[in-house]
């Protein structure tokens, strides 16, 4: 990881996060390089496999079948059991929360240039988090910053 890199965060693991950053991975081979995958190895093999995505996913990397490496930064935030697709809970919850405080410290560090969070789903980050209105306001929170109203 370098600070050229962007750390992707990869939202709820029962929502449609997962697939988007494995699909946006698998067809952009010049910037899967430089991005580091912020979740957990279970639940991106699972949405690869339902949505027959072909890479292979270790504990620390995203192999490609083209030879590509994408890291894989593994915050052990959720077990399989804790979530089931589409379904709101406060496994998915905690995770997707885990995974972008992990990026947003990650930038905080200077490790990476960027964040980007894949989608969330707002019912499942309230059962641990009342009052969650998005990622704006978590990264205000995080960074002690004001943005755009949210603090």
């Amino acid at each position: 990881m370098h600070g050229a890199s962007i750390a992707v965060a990869i939202g709820d693991p029962a929502g449609i996060g997962p697939e988007v950053v494995l699909k946006t991975l698998a067809a952009d081979a010049v910037h899967s390089r430089r991005v580091v995958v912020v979740g957990d190895a279970e639940p991106l093999a699972r949405h690869a496999a339902t949505c027959g995505i072909n890479v292979e996913i270790g504990p620390d990397e995203l192999r490609w079948p083209d030879g590509r490496r994408t890291h894989l930064l593994a915050c052990g935030a959720v077990a399989g059991d804790e979530w089931k697709y589409g379904s709101a809970s406060a496994g998915g919850g905690r995770a997707c929360l885990a995974y972008a405080t992990r990026a947003i410290a990650m930038a905080q560090a200077g490790h990476v240039s960027a964040v980007l969070a894949a989608p969330h789903t707002g019912t499942s980050v309230n059962l641990v988090k009342p009052g969650f209105d998005g990622y704006p306001s978590l990264v205000a929170e995080l960074t002690g910053t004001r943005v755009n109203g949210f603090s």
